[in-house]
């Protein structure tokens, strides 16, 4: 998928009003992060970019906590 079929698609994601999961794959310096941060921009969406390569396990999920003792 090129840069611009990226945008293309996350732009019709958000139109359509898909709420789905996507994973957003390739190596690193493309401007995955980038194309993802413009269409938060143009649509006024939050963006948090979460590095998962850099995330322990228990960073997603958090700890347990003990329930009634």
């Amino acid at each position: 998928m090129t840069p611009s079929d990226l945008k293309a698609y996350l732009d019709n994601l958000i139109r359509k009003n898909l709420q789905i999961s996507t994973m957003i794959w390739g190596p690193p310096g493309i401007g995955k992060s980038s194309i993802v941060g413009q269409i938060a921009q143009e649509y006024d969406i939050d963006f948090v970019d979460v590095r998962l390569s850099q995330l322990a396990p228990t960073d997603l999920r958090g700890l347990s906590v003990a329930e009634d003792g």
